[in-house]
């Protein structure tokens, strides 16, 4: 049996791992991996496979609107909408709730957890 880990070093992309227990665990942790600039860590908390340069791109324009909200992964205002199927729409707003906040989507994992749906 072969075991794969999450990486997105040396070009290879991200193939998932187990999913994260709540959404606000799941959205930090992309919001600190954005932050940090770091593939590896958004690998463990995203739904979709990227190579390195689509990850690294994706992880500095989110950085770039986080930077705009003042916001880092422990300020964050996490604002869930409604959920539709397996889909729960999520809102990243600034502590002041002035400009327009960052829309994500979190993807249910049914009996394991939550993924954001990125990049």
């Amino acid at each position: 049996m072969t075991t794969a880990g999450c990486t997105s070093t040396a070009g290879e992309k991200c193939d998932g791992g187990a999913a994260l227990a709540t959404v606000d665990e799941a959205v930090r942790g992309l919001i600190d991996a954005a932050q940090t600039n770091n593939p590896d860590a958004a690998c463990k908390v995203v739904t979709n496979t990227a190579s390195d340069e689509e990850m690294t791109s994706a992880l500095a324009d989110l950085r770039g609107e986080l930077n705009r909200l003042g916001v880092d992964a422990a300020s964050a205002n996490i604002v869930e909408g409604d959920q539709g199927g397996s889909l729960i729409p999520v809102k990243i707003r600034g502590l002041e709730t002035s400009g327009e906040p960052i829309d994500l989507g979190v993807l249910s994992i049914r009996d394991e957890g939550y993924r954001v749906i990125f990049p």
